[in-house]
């Protein structure tokens, strides 16, 4: 509303949402010998989440994080491979090119804690990526680095679903990891955003709010043409 001008109630926003029936088609579970952290979609240069492999390195130089495995879906920069060799990560990661989109879906049920990177641009406090979604309706918690008070982090705020860090902040990462760590290693690991609080997030919902807005668009012509019902 602040860039174009406009008011409240000049604005509706339609989400990307998830396909209820794209998740139920899937039934995966993480594994019980290891933690599992899980990326799932292209990691360009500008999304390489330095931060987090910087975090990660500290943590396993303290032993904290032993049974802790790196899991990449999807395509991945060369940056990022050689960014994961200089923090000595390399051990821990597998790569996965390409899968298909179920495939990609269990990949996320499989995961104890999913990544999710937003790059640095002008307006990043915006991006919302299509992925975040079908994240949340995986039901595991996300692990975020992007801006903290941009639209992703509210979202994930509002579901219950996670937290998103500045990409620099080091300690606050590698807290949030270690936290997640030791409530599996407790045998607690921590669900991410309940089921009710994804509703309002399918794409039927969300083309309801895509609906109403063409239906109020057609009324107002009606009524700027002076035509009846």
């Amino acid at each position: 509303r602040g860039r174009v001008g406009r008011s409240a109630d000049e604005i509706r926003v339609v989400q990307n949402g998830f396909d209820p029936e794209d998740v139920a088609a899937v039934t995966a579970a993480p594994p019980a010998d290891r933690f599992m952290l899980t990326h799932v979609g292209s990691l360009y240069a500008s999304r390489n989440p330095v931060g987090l492999w910087r975090a990660l390195s500290r943590l396993r130089g303290q032993g904290a994080i032993p049974r802790l495995r790196l899991r990449l879906v999807g395509s991945v920069a060369p940056s990022v491979h050689e960014a994961l060799a200089h923090h000595g990560l390399t051990g821990i990661t597998t790569h996965v090119p390409y899968v298909p989109h179920e495939d990609a879906v269990a990949a996320m049920q499989r995961a104890h804690l999913l990544l999710l990177s937003i790059e640095a641009f002008r307006y990043d406090d915006g991006m919302i990526t299509g992925k975040l979604y079908e994240y949340l309706a995986s039901g595991r918690p996300v692990l975020g680095l992007g801006p903290p008070s941009g639209d992703a982090a509210d979202l994930l705020q509002r579901t219950g679903g996670g937290q998103i860090w500045a990409r620099d902040d080091v300690d606050a990462i590698a807290a949030d990891v270690l936290e997640h760590y030791a409530a599996w290693e407790a045998g607690t690991p921590r669900a991410g955003a309940p089921a009710d609080a994804l509703t309002p997030l399918t794409r039927q919902a969300q083309t309801g709010i895509l609906a109403e807005v063409l239906d109020d668009a057609a009324a107002m012509q009606t009524v700027r043409s002076g035509g009846g019902a």
